[in-house]
């Protein structure tokens, strides 16, 4: 059979008639053979000919062949690939993808690594369309289809099919574990360092994904470590501890974890700022805190303190604290601390606690909070204060005198108070006069605006000052600790009395002291009454229950909030009945209180209540609800919470949603009862 055109050639696929074979041979002929110039004459000879000449390209041939429905294109272009120029290439692989035929998808992804770069370019840029053909190939017997697919997914940068690089680890072929491990490092390592524009709301959201994707196949490659042994892969997964933190915890404190040697070896490895995160936290698990208390002693760099602003959400845990006592250098308090003053005051709070408490030198410590108090922003002067007033020494008395002639009228006042508290019989140079009197309790000593909608008391700074007689948290005698902590109790002084509260709770003796506590929770001073509320949890059930109703009813919204959790530790069936309008309490630690004991125990109202705090238009309400799910293991919520990663109007929502949504896949599965169906569904 004779054509004697190319477009001739082109139109006898078109018919049934031709048989498979001889239609691949026609097209490869077609492709073969440069198509002849458009015969000009007249006036068209009069006009731009180049021009007209470059309309006849194969591009164009292409698409025709591209609408016909004879299976013989897909085997004649496949087949002509290897002989034709790359522009023409890349137009073939465009009809390819056009028509989606999946023998074809599933060829062109097998044979990648064989294609010019610009088909390869054009490959990797339509990965939405071969991800069945990239997954089939990862299941392919041999190795070779498995490692073609991992360059593809390399070269595309998809995270969506890191999950198939994770699946790769398990793979019985070395080489295949080896280059799945270093896709699957490479696509993280991609994804820390490109960072979304604040003001695009869409970038941000593909931002938010490619984070989930690439933690679901982290903590894959995680579970089955055992599997590959790749220290690169838990290396990246330690980079992403903020949302793998729940896989990682679960494997290094688990019994006889093969994790933790390679963790240790990985902390002793060269310095890294991505580690800075897991660092810190890893101060918390025993398994690897010598380890991360090393690092931390070696560590010069300025993303150990980079990695503490970070990682300030997470230490919560006192375990940290008391793991900073292990750390004993001093270069990385040294570097830049202008960061501080975008943090939230609640961390910026809990740093310079992690500070205070380290085991650093004194002077040492002293000398970064005195840089800290020249600062203009006021919570970092604030918490630099107090982390003094935590310092004994006449470097911290030299500070606080600073303090009491500072511009801030709040600090110099309790600078004042601490001076004549440490210094009875010195004269101390009052504060200006235009400053407010001092009281009982500084108007900014409540803590600082903690969204966790967690337990509300009095902050870390004032409840570990050091009392006037004796040493509350010393190596004393009981009888010394039981005469200091009464002592406290029954001061003056509101900051006293707060010390003492926790002095009880810190040893587990509220028992001995409950007449004080039931006394306290009537206390004049808000913070008082708050943490006697938290200390009655350790009183006997029958003696506090009372004394927790009652306070359900205060004013002061960190009192109700540490009743509702107080009660929730108690057997009593009445319990469901006096927390119950807490419900519609407006403040969101209240509410958020309220929901989580409720909601353990199978008080349906409560889940309604949840779902009308995640889809509420205060921020902390929805910060709050989702502490609720992440604490409780809500996993049936992961719709909505996924929905609030994507969509929340506001990033820091949306980055505490995701980070609870990372957070459900190592919890328990648990049901929120409902009441409506409305909430059932979207709980469901």
């Amino acid at each position: 059979m004779k054509f004697s055109s190319f477009r001739g050639r082109c139109r006898a696929i078109e018919t049934r008639f031709v048989p498979v074979r001889s239609g691949i041979r026609q097209v490869r002929g077609a492709l073969s053979v440069p198509p002849s110039p458009p015969k000009l004459t007249g006036r068209s000879c009069r006009q731009n000919d180049r021009s007209r000449m470059s309309t006849a390209s194969y591009p164009s041939v292409l698409a025709h062949l591209g609408d016909l429905p004879n299976l013989a294109v897909e085997d004649a272009l496949l087949h002509a690939l290897p002989t034709v120029s790359e522009t023409v290439a890349v137009a073939a692989i465009e009809v390819l993808l056009k028509r989606a035929r999946p023998h074809a998808l599933k060829h062109l992804a097998g044979h990648y690594l064989s294609y010019p770069d610009a088909v390869r370019k054009t490959l990797a840029a339509a990965t939405a369309t071969l991800s069945g053909s990239i997954r089939d190939l990862m299941h392919a017997p041999t190795a070779a289809p498995k490692l073609a697919a991992l360059e593809l997914i390399r070269e595309s940068n998809d995270a969506s099919l890191a999950y198939l690089t994770a699946e790769g680890l398990g793979a019985d072929d070395g080489s295949v574990r080896t280059r799945a491990g270093e896709v699957l490092v490479e696509l993280v390592r991609r994804h820390l360092e490109t960072r979304p524009e604040p003001e695009d709301d869409d970038a941000e959201r593909a931002y938010l994904a490619r984070r989930i994707q690439l933690t679901e196949a982290l903590n894959q490659a995680v579970r089955t470590w055992e599997l590959h042994f790749r220290a690169d892969v838990l290396a990246a997964a330690l980079w992403m501890y903020a949302e793998t933190e729940p896989v990682v915890r679960s494997r290094l404190e688990g019994p006889r974890s093969h994790l933790v040697h390679a963790t240790r070896q990985i902390l002793a490895g060269p310095s890294d700022p991505r580690l800075s995160v897991f660092t810190w936290c890893a101060l918390e698990l025993d398994s690897v805190r010598e380890a991360a208390a090393r690092r931390l002693e070696q560590a010069d760099d300025a993303g150990v303190l980079a990695g503490l602003i970070e990682a300030s959400w997470l230490l919560a845990d006192p375990n940290v604290e008391r793991g900073c006592t292990k750390v004993r250098a001093t270069r990385w308090i040294r570097t830049d601390v202008r960061r501080l003053a975008d943090c939230d005051p609640h961390h910026v709070e809990r740093i310079a606690s992690v500070i205070s408490r380290s085991g650093i030198p004194t002077a040492h410590k002293l000398e970064v909070f005195g840089r800290w108090l020249e600062t203009g922003s006021p919570a970092v002067r604030r918490a630099a204060l107090w982390a003094v007033v935590r310092q004994d020494g006449e470097g911290s008395d030299a500070l606080l005198l600073s303090a009491v002639r500072g511009p801030d009228p709040a600090l110099a006042a309790i600078a004042e108070k601490e001076l004549r508290r440490r210094n009875p019989d010195r004269v101390i140079p009052a504060a200006s006069s235009a400053r407010p009197p001092v009281r009982s309790e500084p108007a900014t000593s409540a803590i600082p605006g903690d969204e966790r909608g967690g337990k509300i008391e009095a902050p870390r700074s004032e409840a570990v000052l050091q009392p006037e007689s004796d040493n509350a948290g010393g190596s004393s005698s009981p009888a010394d600790v039981v005469t200091t902590c009464r002592a406290l109790l029954n001061s003056p002084r509101a900051l006293d009395r707060v010390r003492g509260l926790h002095a009880v709770r810190e040893r587990g003796i509220e028992a001995g002291f409950s007449d004080a506590i039931l006394r306290l929770i009537h206390d004049p001073d808000g913070i008082v009454r708050a943490t006697a509320a938290a200390s009655l949890a350790g009183v006997d059930r029958g003696i506090a229950a009372g004394a927790l109703r009652s306070a359900l009813s205060d004013a002061e919204p960190r009192v109700r909030a540490n009743a509702i959790e107080a009660l929730e530790r108690t057997a009593d069936e009445r319990i469901t009945a006096w927390i119950a309008p807490m419900l519609k309490a407006v403040e969101p630690r209240v509410r958020a209180n309220a929901i989580k004991a409720l909601l353990a125990r199978q008080h349906a109202p409560a889940g309604d209540a949840l779902l009308h705090m995640l889809e509420d238009s205060s921020r902390a309400a929805r910060i709050s609800a989702l502490w609720v799910v992440q604490r409780l293991g809500l996993r049936s919520c992961a719709l909505v919470v996924g929905r609030m990663g994507r969509e929340d109007p506001d990033a820091h929502v949306r980055r505490r949603a995701n980070r609870c949504l990372s957070a459900l896949g190592g919890a328990d599965v648990r049901q929120a009862p409902t009441t409506s169906r409305h909430a059932q569904e979207a709980l469901r």
